[in-house]
Formats: structure tokens, C-alpha cells, sequence
């Protein structure tokens, strides 16, 4: 067995235990896997071992994953407090312009676009995993 395919096997393990026995999962893993099990789960026990959001990173993920399992005005409500606690990161107007598209507020959808594609096209170099996102934002900007 590859170091990689065992570590991807413990994980795997880790994340079935925390589903069927939890405190064993703990007892015998610790919070070695923690970060390494997919966010949905990683948020989801984050919440149920009752760690409260607390940063604007915290109300920004939330939110994201609020809008993922398509909550999208619990999300919008997260994401917004985010906003307001001063997270300035790329991703959020991309996913604020996504939830008010969404709910169709074409206004606000097309504000938070406008401001991800300046912050981006504001960057000396574009980093390759924004350019798909930059391409599909200005193509719905001009469809709007």
C-alpha cells in the first residue's frame, strides 16, 4: 500500500467512525484527520460539537455552505455579516454575486461580480484558478 493510498484509507476510516462512533473516532485518531475530512462534514461536526461561528472566515464558510445545500438567504445573511466584519477575500463576491443571481437581485448580483472581476483584473498576474471564474463572471455581466 502507497503512503498516499493509506492515508486516504485512514481518512476514510476516521470519517466513517465519526458517522457510527464518534467518541471512538476521537479516542483513536484524535483531531489528526480533522481538516483533511470534505468541508461539508468538517462544518457540519464543526456545529454539532457546538463551535459557534466566530471570525468572518467562520461566517463566510458558513454561508457558502449555507448556499450549497441551497439555503441561499441563510447564506446571503452569513456571508453579508462577513462582509460587514471585514473579510475582503475574492471568493466572497464571486459567491455574493452567485446567491443575489440567484434570487434574482440582478442589482446587487451585478455588484459584487463587477467587484470580483476589478479585484482580480486588479492583480499584476491572474492567478490560474481565478481565469475560468473571471470568464464566466464577465460573460454574465454581459448578459445582464
Amino acid at each position: 500500500m502507497t503512503e498516499q493510498s493509506h492515508y486516504e484509507t485512514e481518512i476514510k476510516r476516521f470519517s466513517e467512525l465519526l458517522k457510527t462512533n464518534r467518541q471512538y473516532a476521537f479516542d483513536r485518531y484524535g483531531w489528526t484527520f480533522f481538516h483533511s475530512i470534505p468541508a461539508e462534514e468538517r462544518h457540519q461536526l464543526r456545529h454539532e460539537l457546538g463551535w459557534n461561528d466566530k471570525t468572518a472566515l467562520d461566517f463566510y464558510n458558513s454561508g457558502a455552505m449555507s448556499c450549497r445545500a441551497g439555503k441561499v438567504k441563510d447564506g446571503l445573511a452569513l456571508m453579508e455579516k462577513a462582509e460587514s466584519m471585514g473579510l475582503d477575500i475574492p471568493e466572497m463576491w464571486y459567491n455574493l454575486g452567485l446567491a443575489y443571481d440567484q434570487e434574482g437581485d440582478m442589482a446587487k448580483a451585478r455588484s459584487y461580480y463587477e467587484k470580483f472581476v476589478n479585484e482580480i483584473e486588479a492583480r499584476v498576474r491572474v492567478p490560474v484558478r481565478y481565469r475560468d471564474d473571471l470568464d464566466e463572471i464577465r460573460e454574465r455581466l454581459s448578459q445582464m
